[in-house]
C-alpha cells in the first residue's frame, strides 16, 4: 500500500485562511467594478463623544446614610471654626482677623481645623464661621478630600462679619435651605442672618437640621429682645419640620446659656433663648428637646474657654439640642478640651454619637 504524506495541520489552517481570502477579494473587487467609484465620496470622520460639562466636585468614599452603605451608628459634631477663610480676593464681610488676606495663612488655618475632623470623621459636621460655598469646597477638596463629605451651605445676610454656617456631610442632605422670616419679642422683630434649615435621611429615620449663629454678647441686656425674636423665628421653623414627623437636630453657636444644663462656671441666662427653643410646643411637655451637654459632668460642659490663667472662664454657648427620641440613642458625648484644640479655634466642638436602629 503507498503511504500518503500528512500535511502538516498548522501549514493545513494556513492554506484554506489563504484561499478563502483570494475568494473573498475577488468577490469583492469585481462588485466594487461594477458600482464604479463615487466622485463626491470623503473619508467618514471618527465619531467623538460630545464633551461633557466639568461636573462638580463628587465625594471619594460612599456617603454613610445611603442603601447602599447602611450604619447603625451616626456622628453628629458641631464646630465654630473661627473664620474659615480661604484668603481669596474679595473677601466676605468687614471682620479683622490673623489670616485675613493671606492666602498661606488661611490655608494654614484650614489644615489645623481639617487635622482635628480627620481624627473624629463625623458624619455630619456642622460648621459656624465660614466664609462661604467657595471656601467650604475649597476646605473640603484640600484638607478632607478622601473622607467622602458634600460640602452645603446656603448664603446668609451677615454683611457685616462675613460669617455663614454650613454643613460637610457624608450622609445625603434632600434639602437645604433658609428662611427670611422674622421672630418676634415683644415690640422686637428680628430674622435670623446665618442659619440653615435642611433634612436627611438615615434608614428608617427623618431628620429635620436647623443650624444657626444667632447674635452674640450673651451678657448685653441691649441683645435680650433681638436674640430672642431669633429664637423665636427658629422655634416656628423647628416646629414645622416636626410636624413633618421629622426627628430634630437643632445646633450650633447659640451666643447664650442654657439655664437647665449649666456650664463649668454655673453661667445663668438672661434670655430665654435655651428655654423657649428647647419647650418646643409649651402645652405638650413629652416634645421638649434635650441638651445634650446634659449627659456630661459639669466640669466638661464648656465650648469656650476665656480671660488668662489666673482667672480663666469656662462657658457653653454652643449647643447641641436632640429630640427626645433621638436624645433616647445617644451613645456618647464629648467636648474635647486642650491646647491642641484652641490652636485651631477659639471654640471647642461637641461630638455626639447615636445608636441608631
Amino acid at each position: 500500500m503507498t503511504r500518503v504524506p500528512m500535511l502538516d495541520p498548522k501549514r493545513a489552517s494556513s492554506v484554506i485562511r489563504w484561499f478563502l481570502s483570494s475568494i473573498l477579494s475577488t468577490v469583492l473587487l469585481t462588485a466594487l467594478g461594477a458600482c464604479g467609484p463615487s466622485p463626491s465620496a470623503e473619508p467618514v470622520p471618527e465619531k467623538r463623544p460630545a464633551p461633557r460639562e466639568n461636573p462638580s466636585p463628587q465625594p471619594t468614599a460612599e456617603p454613610r446614610g445611603s442603601a447602599s452603605a447602611p450604619s447603625d451608628e451616626l456622628v453628629i459634631m458641631t464646630w465654630n471654626v473661627e473664620f474659615l477663610w480661604d484668603g481669596v480676593a474679595p473677601e466676605d464681610g468687614d471682620a479683622d482677623f490673623p489670616w485675613k488676606g493671606n492666602r498661606r495663612a488661611a490655608q494654614a488655618h484650614m489644615a489645623d481645623v481639617a487635622a482635628k475632623i480627620r481624627a473624629i470623621k463625623p458624619d455630619i459636621l456642622g460648621l459656624v464661621e465660614v466664609e462661604n460655598l467657595r471656601a467650604l469646597e475649597t476646605f473640603r477638596s484640600k484638607h478632607l478630600d478622601g473622607l467622602g463629605y458634600r460640602a452645603y451651605l446656603v448664603e446668609g445676610s451677615d454683611t457685616a462679619t462675613g460669617q455663614d454656617v454650613g454643613l460637610l456631610s457624608r450622609v445625603e442632605i434632600q434639602t437645604m435651605g433658609r428662611d427670611p422670616r422674622k421672630g418676634r419679642s415683644g415690640s422686637t422683630r428680628k430674622a435670623v442672618s446665618k442659619h440653615y434649615i435642611a433634612t436627611a435621611e438615615v434608614g428608617r429615620w427623618r431628620l429635620g437640621l436647623v443650624g444657626l449663629h444667632l447674635l452674640a454678647r450673651p451678657e448685653r441686656e441691649n441683645r435680650i429682645a433681638p436674640r430672642e425674636a431669633q429664637a423665636d423665628a427658629l422655634l416656628r421653623m423647628a416646629r414645622e419640620l416636626q410636624d413633618q414627623g421629622r426627628e430634630l437636630i437643632v445646633w450650633g453657636d447659640f451666643n447664650d446659656y442654657d439655664g437647665d444644663t449649666l456650664d463649668r462656671d454655673g453661667s445663668r441666662p438672661i434670655t430665654r433663648v435655651l428655654s423657649s427653643l428647647r419647650a418646643m410646643d409649651p402645652r405638650d411637655p413629652d416634645d421638649d428637646l434635650v441638651n445634650v451637654a446634659e449627659r456630661l459632668p459639669r466640669k466638661r460642659r464648656y465650648t469656650v474657654r476665656l480671660g488668662g490663667r489666673h482667672a480663666p472662664r469656662h462657658t457653653a454657648i454652643d449647643h447641641i439640642l436632640l429630640s427626645p427620641e433621638l436624645a433616647r440613642r445617644i451613645e456618647s458625648v464629648e467636648i474635647p478640651h486642650g491646647s491642641d484644640w484652641r490652636d485651631a479655634s477659639d471654640h471647642f466642638p461637641i461630638v455626639v454619637r447615636l445608636k441608631l436602629d
